[in-house]
């Protein structure tokens, strides 16, 4: 940086200086280090494993707790092997839909649908969409 001309400026440079070195700064630096991950290499009788439990009914979290993977890895494992991956279980049944459409349309908002039906607001709201429902703008737009 160049040298500064008016004298002026460069005595008040110098106090906003020395106020910012004199000030701790916001935001402390975390005592915690973040976890270290490691790379699991995975034998040829721990795949098979993995794919028996799968098969035999176990979730791809439970399986990537039990190895000490991420569950992505269950996935691309099986998806490796040829292991038919089984289709994920709608959290709301065909009647949920209907009766959520008809409070929808009466008004109800998809917060109080959601708490109802025990899921979230993202869900219903997928629902609605996926069986045609027009959805009302969001408050404010």
């Amino acid at each position: 940086m160049g040298v500064l001309v008016n004298p002026r400026f460069q005595v008040q440079g110098s106090r906003l200086a020395e106020r910012q070195l004199a000030q701790p700064p916001a935001v402390a630096p975390s005592p915690i280090a973040p976890p270290v991950r490691r790379k699991v290499h995975l034998s040829a009788s721990d795949i098979d494993k993995i794919v028996a439990a799968y098969q035999a009914g176990g979730s791809q979290v439970a399986i990537a707790a039990e190895f000490g993977i991420h569950r992505h890895t269950i996935c691309a494992l099986l998806e490796k092997e040829g292991v038919v991956r089984r289709a994920t279980k709608s959290l709301m049944s065909d009647d949920d839909v209907v009766r959520a459409t008809q409070r929808y349309e009466a008004g109800d908002s998809l917060a109080t649908i959601a708490l109802d039906l025990d899921v979230s607001p993202n869900t219903v709201g997928r629902a609605l969409k996926q069986s045609g429902v027009l959805m009302r703008p969001r408050r404010g737009r």
